[in-house]
């Protein structure tokens, strides 16, 4: 296991921009983020797995995945240092440290890290096809989404979120015991024993806020980075425009079911949600869904920027 000496040595001359970025704190000794992100996968990640396979080559193949988490997570960091490099350029040091510094200085998981670079990346590519971009706006009820830019003379603001699909990768014990996952709601409305909700609930439950932090009767879109077991375009329909679009052919349902987050009012003022993919740590457009009832609409334009997301190389 590598020391976090060793690992501040090692941010500081390989990634200087985020260097620069953090408390003189976390520089001194890095935080448990950090360390988690750039380190092999712990024992109590490798040993539930070898003991649950049966293959006699379990242990050096989990083995081998655990010390490739430190290998993609260094490569991640030296994106993510570009990214902010790039942020640095149009904005300057002192807004973008604002935005990250205290992030970046505190996080206690990977999994805080990998939720942040996700937004550096995000704000990174839109630097690049903005006229104006600004960092973490406040609005008039003193919350803030993520980004404020201007697309084709549109102002657009922007909240990233990104989430992962834990089910059956056994990150927490009780995960290791739950073997199935419903597809549509439980007619009964209680869940049966070792099973999980369908995962559109999950990700509406964690979604519904979102629309408080964004300015109101402005252009606002949701850009969501998520990865699944399962089809990624049915489970973001089936959170934004009800279970009854697993049926329906288009992608851009008309809302014809009393659920669904663009059925509520307060998501009238959410424009769109995007979806993107990370690819070697850029974004890439993956689809967006217009929410038919909302105060402000994509322009074409606008959305014509969306699709041009990605494409540009990441560093060696």
């Amino acid at each position: 296991m590598t020391g976090k000496n060793e690992l501040s040595d090692w941010i500081k001359s390989t990634c200087p921009t985020l260097w620069s970025l953090l408390k003189t704190q976390a520089q001194a000794s890095i935080p448990p983020g950090c360390y988690e992100y750039l380190s092999p996968s712990p024992e109590e990640w490798i040993l539930p797995r070898i003991k649950d396979s049966e293959d006699p080559e379990a242990e050096q193949y989990f083995r081998r995945i655990a010390m490739s988490h430190a290998k993609w997570g260094r490569r991640y960091l030296r994106v993510a240092d570009q990214h902010l490099q790039d942020l640095i350029d149009v904005r300057g040091f002192k807004p973008v440290a604002d935005a990250y510094r205290r992030g970046l200085s505190g996080v206690s998981t990977a999994t805080q890290l990998a939720e942040l670079f996700c937004e550096i990346a995000t704000c990174s590519a839109f630097s690049k096809r903005s006229q104006a971009l600004s960092l973490r706006p406040k609005n008039e009820k003193g919350t803030a989404c993520d980004f404020h830019c201007l697309l084709m003379g549109v102002d657009v603001f922007g909240e990233i979120k990104r989430y992962d699909d834990n089910w059956l990768l056994g990150t927490e014990p009780p995960q290791r015991s739950i073997r199935s996952r419903l597809l549509t709601r439980p007619i009964s409305g209680s869940l049966p024993p070792d099973t999980k909700c369908p995962r559109y609930m999950d990700l509406e439950s964690k979604l519904l806020d979102v629309p408080q932090q964004f300015p109101d009767r402005t252009l606002n879109i949701v850009f969501i980075i998520h990865s699944s077991f399962e089809d990624n375009d049915r489970i973001f329909r089936q959170a934004l425009f009800g279970e009854h679009s697993t049926f329906s052919g288009p992608v851009n349902n008309d809302l014809s079911a009393e659920e669904g987050l663009f059925l509520r009012e307060d998501w009238r003022n959410v424009s769109a949600c995007c979806s993107l993919k990370l690819e070697d740590g850029q974004v890439v457009y993956s689809v967006s869904w217009d929410n038919p009832r909302a105060h402000v609409p994509v322009p074409e334009e606008v959305r014509s920027v969306l699709k041009s997301l990605g494409g540009f190389p990441s560093p060696t």
